[in-house]
């Protein structure tokens, strides 16, 4: 059985590119969530791989970026209460961090 693959966007620029092609190369096709554009985060236990882009903002705007907080909720969430592969790309590293 393929892996299901769950990306969080966070700007159209900040996509995530080659990522995905190799995932689609290899017979997966990932969910993509474009959190700016105000896309709810699916429920975190259909996925098996977690990763998350870059993007323009920085991880403390959350007052500009409401959304920031139920991403790093999720984040926290598939972090330390399941066991599966996550990936951060640039902010989404940083926001693993915070």
């Amino acid at each position: 059985m393929l892996p299901r693959v769950l990306i969080f966007q966070h700007a159209a620029n900040c996509h995530p590119g080659t990522i995905a092609g190799h995932l689609v190369a290899d017979g997966i096709v990932p969910t993509i969530v474009q959190l700016d554009r105000g896309e709810p985060i699916p429920d975190l236990d259909r996925y098996d791989i977690l990763m998350v882009m870059g993007g323009p903002m920085d991880v403390w705007q959350e007052d500009r970026f409401a959304w920031l907080k139920d991403e790093k909720a999720a984040i926290r969430a598939w972090v330390a209460e399941r066991d599966k592969p996550f990936l951060g790309v640039c902010l989404g590293h940083q926001l693993l961090a915070d």
